[in-house]
């Protein structure tokens, strides 16, 4: 969940920057122990080459709270054993994890298959089509989560991200009328499939 916190609403090279910092200043990412006794501001400090420091130091800081309290130490280790709903029920419950970090912690922690909406995803799935007009980032989370068959996530999620960042036509803010060559080749392709 630090690793799902520290790269939320940022870019990845600005999450790795903090995350860089906190292995100079504490020995690692997941030296709870010392972050918790060192304090927030010490992690504001530590984290604040990564930006929004102050938001998400809080966070971290009040999620260490939240599991001491709850399991008696630093390990969310029974989320393993618990179904897919069981352990976003939990993972939601932890302030300032949202169904994206939510989604983040099952597929890169629990190793469980969920499709994750991040910024480019999102705006490409609108883009092309893949979610009602009106989504938001949670209901785009849930429906293309249903929707994109359980074999593909994990890679499509990656591709998207990498065609968000390179495409000329569908990087954030373009407005050059162009069309996505991907997009066309992914419409022309289900249309076949449809008709076959």
């Amino acid at each position: 969940m630090m690793v799902a916190l520290l790269s939320a609403a940022t870019s990845w090279s600005n999450a790795k920057r903090a995350m860089n910092s906190m292995k100079e200043v504490y020995g690692s990412v997941f030296a709870y122990d010392k972050i918790y006794a060192e304090g927030r501001q010490k992690l504001e400090d530590t984290i604040k080459c990564g930006g929004l420091h102050v938001r998400k130091s809080n966070l971290m800081m009040s999620t260490l709270t939240q599991v001491d309290e709850r399991h008696g130490k630093w390990d969310l280790d029974h989320l393993f054993d618990a179904t897919d709903e069981e352990a976003m029920k939990e993972l939601l419950t932890y302030k300032g994890i949202g169904p994206k970090c939510a989604f983040v912690v099952m597929g890169w922690c629990l190793k469980r298959n969920p499709f994750t909406v991040d910024t480019h995803v999102f705006r490409i799935a609108g883009l092309w089509g893949w979610i009602p007009k009106k989504a938001t980032r949670e209901t785009a989370q849930a429906h293309l989560d249903a929707m994109v068959p359980k074999k593909l996530k994990f890679d499509l999620h990656f591709l998207l991200i990498a065609h968000g960042r390179t495409c000329p036509v569908c990087r954030g803010g373009s407005k050059s009328g162009e069309k996505c060559e991907a997009r066309e080749e992914v419409k022309a392709r289900l249309k076949a499939r449809k008709e076959s």
